[in-house]
């Protein structure tokens, strides 16, 4: 009396693969045209994803360089209302003690002549701006 061989998950799962293998093998041996359409738009589609990453990691790694130039300084705070003197105060305590400071102020505004008005941002920097790099108008 023999006892059948019990097959593992393993070996179960490696059948299963080669089959599936060799049914997409043939399906692309059978539909040329569709392989060669399909093997392209799949190559075409990686092609892309890996320019658009290393554009990624290149945009950020020039970033990253020369953020300070970009900048024009070590930090930048923003806010929509005017800081108050308390704020300013916890700001200054926060900041290690030989640092320097340029207010910048930025609005929308309406610019007209004769003929016509445009939107315009005003932007108005004090002298000692930027820290790093310069500005070229």
């Amino acid at each position: 009396m023999s006892i059948p061989a019990v097959k593992t998950s393993a070996q179960k799962r490696s059948k299963r693969f080669w089959l599936w293998f060799r049914l997409a093998f043939k399906e692309l041996v059978n539909h040329r045209r569709f392989s060669i359409f399909f093997i392209l738009n799949l190559s075409l589609g990686l092609a892309g994803f890996i320019a658009l990453d290393s554009f990624q990691v290149s945009l950020d790694r020039h970033l990253t360089r020369n953020s300070k130039s970009i900048l024009g300084a070590d930090l930048s705070l923003s806010a929509r209302q005017p800081i108050s003197p308390q704020q300013l105060e916890q700001l200054e305590q926060m900041l290690p003690s030989p640092w320097e400071a340029s207010k910048k102020i930025h609005f929308v505004t309406m610019a007209a002549n004769d003929a016509n008005s445009r939107l315009i941002q005003m932007v108005a920097i004090e002298k000692g701006f930027p820290f790093y790099g310069s500005l070229v108008l």
